[in-house]
Parts: C-alpha cells; structure tokens; sequence
C-alpha cells in the first residue's frame, strides 16, 4: 500500500466520523441542516475508498472501470448537496441558478453511471516518478473530461455565498472560503492532471476533506456559541429562580404578618379587657393617693396610702407586661432572631395571650415533662403556639363551651433522637377525613363564615419546617384533636444568668445625665425616677445638641427619645457622634418600639443600648451599674 492509497483511506476515514457527528448534532433543535451535511461528508469518503481503487497495486480493470463510473456520479452528489447546505445553513431559500446547478449534476450523475460514456477500456497506468505512485484508470471519453471541469466548477456557487457572508461577517465564514479555494485549486489540479498536462498526484479527496474540516470549525463556533447562550440561559434563569425566592420568601412572611395581624383582631376583645381591669385600680389607687396626701395622715393611713401605691405598681407593671407581649406577637420584623428558650415559658406567654379564648371557654391542663430548650425566634414560635391553643378552644361546640367536658391540653414531652413535642389536645368536635387532608393548605379552614383566616396552620407549617421541625394531626369524629409539633432539642451549653442588682437607683454614686424627651410628663418622671443624681431635662432634639454643644465632656449618660418631631434622637446621636465620639458612646434611646423602617433598623443596630418604655426603677438600675461616672472612668484609665 503506497503513500496516496493510505492518505486517501485516511480522509475517508475523518470523513466518515464527520458525517456521524453531523448525524448525532442534527438531532438537536437549529442543527437539523446537518443532515445535509452528512450526505456531503458520506458522499466524499466513498469517493476516497474508490479513489483508493485506482491507486492499489494490482487492482482488476472491472473493478477500475466501475469505480471511474461511480466517481464521477458521487462527486455530483457532493457538489449537489454543498450547494443546499449553504443555503439551508443561513435560512436563504434555494435560486433558480442553484436548482439549475443541482439538475445538470443530477444529469451528469446519470449519464456517468452508463458504461462506456464516460470512462472505457482499456486501463491504463499513470505514475508519478517524484512520488513512486502508480494508478491504474479508465480511458476517459471527450465527455467524460468536460464533466471532469464542469463538476468542479459547480463549487464556485456555495464558494460565492460564503465569500458574501464573510463581508457580512458571519461565524465561521472566512474558514470556508479557504477550504473552498483549496478545493477549487485541487479540483483544477485533477483536471491538468487527468489531461495529462501535469505530472502531481490526484488530490481531489484532500480537497473533499479540507471542505468537510471547516464544517467541524463551523460546528465549534456553533457549540461554543449555543455553550455560551446556555450559560446566558441559566444564569438567567438562576436569576428568576432567586427573584422567585425572595417573591415566595417576602409572601411567606406576609401571609405570617397577615395571621399575626388576624389573630391580634381575634384577641382584642380579651386584650382590652386584660388592659383595663389592672389599669382601673392603678387609676383608682393613684386617685386614692392623691385625696389622701390633702389630709393629715394617721399611721394607718400611710400604711393604706402605701398598700395603694404597691398595688398600683402592681397593675403598671402587668400593663407594661401585656404590652410587651402584644408588641413581640406583634412584630413585623423580618429579622429571624434565633435563640434558646425555655419551652414551658414560651407556652405559659402563648397561654397569656389566648386567654381570652380560653377563659371562659374551656379548661386547662398542663402536663409539662422535662424537656430540653429550643432554638426559636421566640416571637414565630409564639405565635405557632397562640394559633394552636386557639383552634384547640375554638373547636368546642358552642352548647359545650365551660362545660366541665371542654379540656383543652397543652402538653410536653422528651421523643428519642434529640427531639421534644409539644402538644395541644382538646376534647372538641375533631376534624373529617377530607378535611384533614387540606389543613394546611392556606386559606382553607373548617371554622364557620368569618371564623378564620385559613392562614394560621399553614404559616404554623412554614415556621416550624423552617425550625427543622414538623406538625403531627391525630383527629377522631366526635372525641377531639391533638395537634402535635416536633421540634429539634437545643444541645448547647447552658449560659450563666446574670443576677440582678440588689442596689437602688438612689444608693449609687451620684451621675451627671441628660434626659432629651418631647413629653414633657414622661421627662419629668424620668427626673423623678433618678432623683439623687444630677439630672438635666431638655424637650428638643435641638436643645439637647445645643446644650451638647456647649459641654461634650460632663455628662456620664444621654438619655435621649428615638422619636421626636423637631429632630429624632437618631439625628442627635449621628451628629454628636460626628463631633465627639465618646460622649456617642454613653447614649441610650428610649422607645417605645420603631414606627419607621429607620427607627426598626437603628434600634436594631443599637440593641443593647435601648431603655423600653415604660420604664422601671429595675432598669435604671441595671443601666446605671453598667455606667460608672466619667471620674471613675478617668481614674480606671490612669
């Protein structure tokens, strides 16, 4: 087997893997003109194994004549199906001149297969001394040399719209132009040497190849291309799966503001009952007080006016406690601040809260087992709690309700695998099968018109999954439910309490403070409260930085209002914290909780530097501890 048997084999053999590939990428959508393709590179590598033919070594002149026939009609195929892959492979339509083209090579092809017309015997031999080759060919007819020039020539349409979209710069388009110029010129050599004019060797099938290549340079621009756009794709879509998200995330926790903002409708009744009953007798003792101090007091009466006093603070106290609950439950920050809690606590707040379902309508028992704490943004796994103690007593028919069968019990208990359960059961009217199915689906509920929301259970799910935890129903026709939650045991280490300070707020070294409020009676107070202090008042956020102003370095402690109308006390603590730093330092803001997404956020930012009102002498204190006077600073420093 000689150089130009094996070159030829050789580009039959790229040829055919070429053809495959194009077979296996005209699958995909936009690929299909591959197809076409195919043909052409199946096309060239039969050529070249019939090419191989005429240069073996000893081939039989049958079989040198059936393969000068069949040549001639396979180039046709060739040439035929080059000139509609490149209209097909740029969307153009096929032009009278190129189905005029494909019908004279279709007409050449036939008339090349009919023996003695183009090619006859004898065969003969032609080497090529420079290369020691030898072929052995056909007697080529008159007919048979114009079609040797005709075929060739047909190129020169697929090679003119290539040349065409490389000045409009299409992909890939230059690489065929140079194979096509390439083939051109061996097309030409394959002439001159079929006529005897040029002593070279037949370079057709290179050629063929070299046509065939650029396609698999076409075929890279285009995976590079589509890799490309799917990279485009999905980061596009990892964009619209992470809008989604926060869409999904954002309604999530609306439906949950939605419920909270619900149940705190269906608990106002109650709430405002729970508010007025302690805040009549801390009105009716203070008015007690101040009737008596206008009278000479015996000994019993100062021990009634103090009694007086006691239970007024008293019922103050369980107000400011009511409120804080109510603004925990109620809260709409976004922020999920985690942390361990005492399960029975937060059942006995739930509890609270749901009193006014509960009171007068059914029993509670309590069967608290000893279980571990949970981590929990305590306002969230409240409000699952309120919302489960609800439905448990909502679920008592009405003829039954503070009857002595209507039990509603909240349960707690240890499960295997560090996990605990809390329990609600009650002893109510139990939930269908059918309806059992869709209890967590939102806006679906079992109550009566304008009963509920349909919200409650499902935000409960979203809580609790979030906590790595789940919701368990057992429900029986006629005998009652037990909602059961799951949660995750908190394995942490237990954190050392600090205890309280035993001293009073007048026993302590005397400060300097500030006191910055737009209420003046809510100033006042407060100068009271600290009375055996040098205290300071001012009613404006200007006042307070114009008397700052004129002395940064006196004070120990800033008690400064979040909101005020003139200038808040975030806009004081940024201005002073520009001017003097340190003295930024001994701010505490006093609030009643953010009304503003600013104030929200600053009083989060600055957590542990916020006095809540109302305030106590038990918070002054501890705040106080914490803040020794400027002497004492100054002197630690040294």
């Amino acid at each position: 087997m000689n150089a130009a048997t094996l070159l030829t084999l050789a580009a039959g053999a790229i040829e055919v893997v070429m053809g495959t590939l194009a077979l296996a990428f005209a699958r995909a959508q936009g690929w299909r003109h591959f197809r076409i393709f195919a043909l052409i590179a199946f096309s060239a590598a039969a050529y070249c194994l019939l090419d191989a033919a005429f240069a073996s070594i000893s081939p039989s002149d049958t079989l040198v004549l059936w393969a000068g026939r069949a040549n001639p009609a396979l180039a046709c195929l060739h040439c035929g199906a080059w000139i509609v892959y490149t209209r097909r492979q740029y969307g153009d339509p096929l032009r009278r001149l190129d189905r005029w083209a494909i019908g004279g090579l279709s007409a050449i092809a036939l008339l090349a297969l009919v023996p003695g017309l183009f090619v006859t015997p004898p065969v003969l031999t032609q080497t090529v001394g420079w290369a020691s080759v030898t072929y052995h060919l056909p007697t080529v007819t008159s007919l048979g040399s114009a079609a040797v020039l005709l075929i060739p020539a047909s190129l020169l349409l697929p090679a003119l719209t290539y040349v065409r979209k490389a000045r409009e710069g299409a992909a890939g388009a230059r690489v065929h132009v140079v194979a096509f110029l390439f083939l051109l010129v061996v097309g030409l050599n394959e002439a001159l040497v079929s006529a005897g004019v040029l002593d070279n060797l037949y370079l057709m099938d290179l050629g063929f190849l070299a046509a065939v290549l650029s396609v698999c340079v076409e075929m890279t621009y285009r995976v590079t291309a589509d890799a490309r756009r799917l990279q485009e794709l999905s980061d596009d879509l990892a964009r619209q799966v992470d809008e989604r998200t926060r869409e999904l995330i954002q309604a999530r926790d609306n439906l949950a503001r939605a419920e909270r903002l619900a149940a705190l409708g269906r608990l106002s009744a109650s709430i405002g009952h729970e508010i007025n009953n302690p805040l009549s007798y801390v009105i009716g003792n203070l008015n007690y007080i101040s009737e008596e101090l206008n009278d000479e007091q015996s000994e019993r009466q100062e021990a009634l006016i103090a009694s007086a006093v006691e239970d007024a603070l008293g019922g103050a106290e369980r107000i400011r406690r009511i409120v804080s609950e109510l603004r925990a439950f109620g809260s709409s920050s976004e922020r999920d601040a985690r942390r361990p809690l005492e399960v029975h606590r937060l059942l006995e707040e739930a509890l609270k809260l749901a009193r006014g379902e509960t009171r007068h309508r059914v029993r509670l028992e309590r069967r608290y087992e000893n279980v571990r704490k949970v981590m929990a943004d305590p306002t969230r796994l409240t409000q699952v709690c309120v919302n489960l103690i609800v439905n448990a007593a909502q679920s008592i028919p009405e003829e039954r309700a503070g009857g002595p069968d209507a039990v509603v019990t909240v349960r707690t208990r240890p499960l295997p695998g560090e996990r605990l359960a809390i329990e609600i059961s009650d002893t109510g009217a139990g939930i269908r099968e059918d309806a059992r199915e869709r209890l967590f689906e939102p806006f679906f509920t079992t109550k009566q018109r304008n009963g509920g929301t349909g919200l409650g259970l499902f935000v409960s799910l979203g809580i609790v999954t979030s906590l790595g935890g789940t919701i368990e129903i057992d429900s029986v026709v006629g005998k009652g439910t037990t909602v059961r939650v799951i949660l995750p045991a908190w394995l942490g280490a237990e954190l050392e309490q600090d205890e309280a300070p035993s001293t009073s707020v007048r026993t302590l070294a005397n400060r300097r403070l500030l006191v910055v409020d737009d209420d003046v009676l809510v100033a006042r107070t407060l100068a009271r409260q600290l009375s055996g202090h040098h205290v300071e008042v001012v009613s404006s956020g200007q006042a307070a930085l114009e008397r700052l102003s004129t002395d940064m370095t006196s004070f120990d402690l800033v008690l400064c209002d979040l909101m005020m109308p003139d200038m808040t006390g975030m806009d004081v603590y940024e201005a002073v914290e520009e001017r003097c730093p340190a003295l930024a330092e001994r701010f505490v803001f006093i609030s009643g909780g953010g009304v503003t997404e600013r104030s929200r956020k600053f009083l989060e930012a600055h957590a542990d530097r916020v006095l809540p009102k109302p305030i106590d002498n038990r918070q002054l204190c501890e705040l106080l501890v914490r803040c020794k006077p400027l002497s004492a600073a100054a002197a630690t420093a040294e």
